[in-house]
C-alpha cells in the first residue's frame, strides 16, 4: 500500500471550484429552507426530499471544519474536509478527461454519494497511471490506452440483479467482446463482506475487483485508506494493467 500526501484545503478548494461555488451555496440555502432555517445538518436530513446532493453537506461541513481549525490554530483535519479532500483530488486527476460533465451530474445528484464517488476513486486510479478515462452518460467509463481498451463499472455494496448483465452496455459503448472489469465495493472494510458469488462471476465472465475504502485513525489523526483485490480475472486485453486500489491518503 503506498502513502501519498493530499493537501486537504487544495483539494477542497478544488471540489468547489468544479461543482461551482453559486451551485453549492444556492443547495445549502435549500438546506436551511427545509428545516427552517436551522443551520445545523443533522443525519435525519431527506436530501432526495429536499432535492439536494449530499456531497453539498460535505462540502458545508468541510468548510466549518476548517474556518474552525484556523481559529482555533490546531491544524488538525476533520474527518468531512478528508472526505471532500479525496473527492476533490480524484475529480481534479480526470478533470480534462471526455465526458467530466456526466461524472460531475451524478456526483450532483440528490441520493447517495457513495456511488459517485466509487466511481472517481477507480476512474482517477486509471488516470494517474496513465490510462485515458472516457464517462459514459450511464454510469461506467471506458478506459484505454498502450493498445488496449475496456468497458469498468462500479457496484455495491448490495450485490447486482440476478439478471445484471453488461452486454448492451458494451453494445452501446462500442465494446461489444472488448472486455469488462467490475469494480465491487465492500464498505469501509472486508469484515463480513461475503464475497463474489463463483456463479455470478462464471455466467458474466467478467474481471471483478473487490474494494474497501473509507476512513480511518490513524496515530489518533484521521486517514483515508484504499484497498482492493482481484478475485476474477477475464481473459481481457487490460488483464495486466487491471488497478486495483491500495493507498493511504493522508492530509496534511
Amino acid at each position: 500500500m503506498r502513502n501519498r500526501k493530499l493537501n486537504a484545503a487544495e483539494a477542497v478548494e478544488c471540489l468547489e471550484r468544479l461543482l461551482g461555488r453559486p451551485w453549492l451555496e444556492e443547495n445549502v440555502k435549500l438546506m436551511k429552507d427545509g428545516q427552517g432555517g436551522r443551520g445545523g445538518f443533522g443525519r435525519s436530513i431527506d436530501y432526495a426530499a429536499l432535492g439536494v446532493a449530499p456531497v453539498v453537506s460535505l462540502w458545508y461541513r468541510a468548510r466549518e471544519e476548517m474556518i474552525a481549525a484556523q481559529i482555533s490554530g490546531t491544524g488538525l483535519t476533520g474527518t468531512h474536509t478528508l472526505h471532500a479532500a479525496v473527492i476533490g483530488a480524484d475529480l481534479s486527476s480526470i478533470k480534462d478527461c471526455p465526458g467530466f460533465d456526466f461524472i460531475l451530474s451524478r456526483l450532483r445528484q440528490a441520493n447517495s454519494l457513495t456511488p459517485a464517488a466509487n466511481e472517481l476513486c477507480i476512474a482517477a486510479g486509471y488516470a494517474q497511471s496513465g490510462y485515458g478515462v472516457h464517462f459514459m452518460h450511464r454510469n461506467g467509463f471506458i478506459v484505454e490506452g498502450r493498445g488496449r481498451k475496456a468497458l469498468v463499472t462500479c457496484v455495491g455494496p448490495a450485490p447486482p440483479e440476478d439478471d445484471f448483465c453488461m452486454q448492451p452496455f458494451q453494445t452501446e459503448a462500442g465494446l461489444s467482446g472488448t472486455g469488462h472489469v467490475l469494480y465491487w465495493w465492500a464498505g469501509d472494510g472486508f469484515a463480513g463482506f461475503g464475497g463474489v458469488p463463483a456463479e455470478w462471476i462464471a455466467l458474466h465472465n467478467t474481471s471483478v475487483v473487490i474494494f474497501a475504502s473509507g476512513i480511518q485513525k490513524l496515530n489518533n489523526r484521521p486517514v483515508f485508506i484504499r484497498k482492493g483485490r482481484l478475485v476474477s480475472l477475464a481473459n481481457i486485453s487490460l488483464q495486466d494493467d487491471i488497478y486495483v486500489p491500495g493507498e493511504l491518503l493522508e492530509p496534511y
